[in-house]
C-alpha cells in the first residue's frame, strides 16, 4: 500500500523521471533559440548593470560595491522566488499529467526545481563575469556556497510541497501567492542594504527570505553568512521540509479531487 513515505521514496527510485522531466522543461522553453537559457542570464546582466548606475548614485555607494552586491541579490532572489511561485502551479500545471500517469507530489516538485537550478546555473556563470567586472575574486568564504546552495534547495523544495497542493485546492491561492512575493521584494535587501538603517533591524531579522538569500550571496561576495542567517535558514529550511510532508501527506489521497 502506497505511503507518505514511498512518495517521498519516488525522489531515488524516480530520479531520472524528474531529471528528465526538468531538463526538457527547459529546452522546450527556449527551443529554436541560439542562446537558450542565456537569453534571461543576459537580460538579468543587463538590467543589473542599468539598476547599478543610478542607485548607486541615489544611494551613495561605490559603483563596483553595488553592482556586486546588486548582482548576487537578484540571482538569489530570482532563484527563491521562481521556486515559490512555480512551486504554487505545480500541479496544476501537471494536470494533464496526472490524469494520464502516476506521479507523486515530491516528484512533479523535484522536477520544478531541477528546472530553475539549471537556470540557476547558467545565471550563476554571467553573474560570475559581473563579478570579475566589480574586482571580486574568488575568497576561502566560497567554499561554503554549494553548502548555502543545498540549504536554499532544499528550502525551495520545500515551500513548493507546501503551496502546490494548496493553490491546487484554491485556485485563487496562486495569485496571493504572486502578489505577496511581489511585496516580499521591496522589504528585502536586494536593491538596498541593511547596513544602510533605513529600516529596524527587526524587519530584516524575521524575514527568512533574507537568510536565504545569504546563504548564497554571501560566500559570491567573499564572505561567510553570518551565524544568526546560517541557524535561521536551517530553521526555515526545516520548517518548510516539515510542513510540505504534512501538506503531501494529507493531499496525496485528494489530489484527484481536485483536478
Amino acid at each position: 500500500m502506497s505511503t507518505v513515505w514511498s512518495d517521498y521514496g519516488d525522489l531515488l527510485d524516480r530520479w531520472r523521471v524528474w531529471w528528465i522531466m526538468g531538463m526538457q522543461d527547459v529546452r522546450l522553453r527556449y527551443r529554436r533559440s541560439v542562446l537558450g537559457p542565456f537569453w534571461i542570464s543576459m537580460s538579468l546582466a543587463a538590467m543589473v548593470i542599468g539598476i547599478s548606475l543610478m542607485y548607486s548614485q541615489i544611494f551613495d555607494i561605490g559603483f563596483t560595491t553595488y553592482l556586486a552586491y546588486l548582482a548576487c541579490g537578484f540571482l538569489c532572489w530570482n532563484f527563491i522566488s521562481a521556486m515559490v511561485i512555480e512551486g504554487g502551479q505545480v500541479l496544476v500545471d501537471a494536470e494533464q499529467i496526472l490524469k494520464t500517469a502516476s506521479l507523486s507530489i515530491p516528484v512533479l516538485v523535484a522536477r520544478m526545481v531541477q528546472r530553475n537550478v539549471t537556470i540557476f546555473m547558467h545565471n550563476l556563470l554571467v553573474i560570475a563575469v559581473v563579478l570579475m567586472f566589480a574586482g571580486i575574486r574568488p575568497e576561502p568564504a566560497l567554499l561554503f556556497l554549494p553548502v548555502g546552495l543545498l540549504i536554499v534547495i532544499l528550502a525551495g523544495f520545500g515551500f513548493a510541497t507546501i503551496l502546490g497542493p494548496l493553490c491546487l485546492r484554491f485556485r485563487d491561492a496562486g495569485q496571493l501567492v504572486t502578489s505577496f512575493t511581489q511585496i516580499l521584494f521591496f522589504v528585502t535587501p536586494i536593491l538596498w542594504m541593511p547596513s544602510q538603517g533605513r529600516l529596524d533591524s527587526v524587519w530584516i531579522d524575521i524575514n527568512p527570505v533574507y537568510h536565504l538569500i545569504e546563504m548564497i550571496r554571501s560566500p559570491l561576495l567573499g564572505e561567510m553568512p553570518a551565524l544568526k542567517n546560517i541557524l535561521f535558514a536551517l530553521g526555515t529550511t526545516a520548517a518548510a521540509l516539515v510542513a510540505g510532508w504534512a501538506s503531501v501527506a494529507y493531499a496525496r489521497r485528494k489530489i484527484y479531487i481536485w483536478l
